[in-house]
């Protein structure tokens, strides 16, 4: 599957939209490598290349990137993530790696990253996070969702036995669109309401679901029935 969506993104046809990169690592032969890659994907636009984010966030209303491909620490991808809040443009963040640290995980998922790539994986593996992104879906591998999954399930389990939840039809809606990974104007678009309204729905579904962030909210709505 994998390696059909890198063949897919490869020979995209020229009249469709490339998905537009930065990339962000700090090691130069590592972002060599990584640069010269992506370059030969049909369907990206390398836009730049840099070594730290504190230069890179100072053009992105001008380079207007789809992703940031980072290689950063979480310390540094959190304070990243802090400054896009205020940029006009806001593209979404990809990690090339996972932090071991669940808790470290948990904080960038919250934070609003748009997914981990394998640093262990094949460069298609990394193809397939990047078009899975730029579809408003959460990337990662194996590892990381067994990881959330887990957190998600003890959490859930602690309460909802005794306490049901309850959600109206519209949140209903709007949590399995979540749960299939879409950004809030691709739901917008499908559900035919605004983005201010999404974010409201999205906001009270979180609530009443207990969740921290979207991927949590996405593994409690499937176990409790609400994303099927």
């Amino acid at each position: 599957m994998r390696r059909q969506a890198a063949l897919k993104m490869e020979y995209r046809g020229e009249h469709e939209a490339k998905t537009r990169l930065v990339t962000i690592i700090p090691t130069r032969l590592y972002r060599d490598s990584v640069d010269s890659a992506l370059r030969d994907n049909n369907a990206i636009e390398l836009a730049a290349s840099y070594s730290d984010w504190q230069t890179a966030v100072t053009v992105l209303d001008s380079l207007r990137p789809d992703i940031l491909v980072t290689d950063i620490p979480t310390s540094d991808s959190l304070l990243l993530l802090e400054h896009l809040q205020a940029k006009d443009c806001r593209p979404r963040v990809l990690c090339l790696s996972a932090p071991t640290n669940l808790d470290e995980i948990l904080a960038l998922t919250a934070a609003g990253v748009s997914g981990f790539a394998s640093a262990n994986g094949r460069f298609d593996d990394l193809i397939f996070s990047i078009d899975s992104v730029a579809n408003g879906k959460f990337a990662c591998d194996g590892t990381v969702a067994t990881a959330l999954a887990q957190h998600v399930a003890r959490d859930a389990s602690l309460d909802t036995a005794s306490t049901p939840i309850t959600l109206t039809a519209r949140e209903q809606q709007v949590v399995r669109c979540i749960a299939l990974g879409h950004a809030n104007k691709t739901i917008a678009h499908q559900l035919c309401i605004s983005v201010s309204t999404v974010k409201h729905h999205v906001h009270n579904s979180l609530e009443k679901l207990g969740a921290r962030n979207r991927t949590e909210a996405a593994v409690i709505a499937r176990n409790l029935g609400f994303a099927d």
